[in-house]
């Protein structure tokens, strides 16, 4: 059903809705380079791979607040086109700001998250065994 939305949103716009069938990894990050940007705008994600990925290659994307590692001004509301409508507006406009934004966010959570699993490392004992 969301497809099918998406393809019906897209119908009578002047805008074009590129849909894009399974890739290898690198030629995802590829394909994920080329967009103006891009949406994840989920009910359920939580950390997103696919978001990270989209960051990684310095695209602006709109997430929902599940993907709490992201910045709060990118993050839409799953249930309001307006919401997500002016997120993606703002991330259009704005890309080289909304991309060095995100990359900085990316960077503390997956600092954050290291010294979490450090230090559970540490408590475990397995520490010793770890190379970093």
């Amino acid at each position: 059903n969301v497809l099918k939305n998406l393809q019906a949103l897209f119908q009578y716009s002047p805008h074009k809705l590129v849909e894009h069938g399974w890739y290898g990894h690198v030629d995802f990050l590829k394909v994920l380079a080329t967009m103006d940007v891009c949406m994840q705008v989920s009910l359920t994600e939580s950390f997103n791979i696919v978001t990270a990925d989209v960051v990684s290659v310095d695209r602006p994307i709109v997430v929902s607040k599940d993907i709490e590692w992201m910045p709060n001004f990118l993050k839409a509301t799953p249930t309001s086109h307006d919401d997500i409508f002016k997120k993606l507006n703002f991330a259009f406009n704005y890309p080289k700001l909304v991309s060095i934004v995100q990359k900085l966010y990316l960077k503390w959570y997956n600092k954050k998250a290291e010294k979490v699993w450090l230090k559970e490392m540490k408590k475990e004992g397995i520490w010793k065994n770890i190379q970093i």
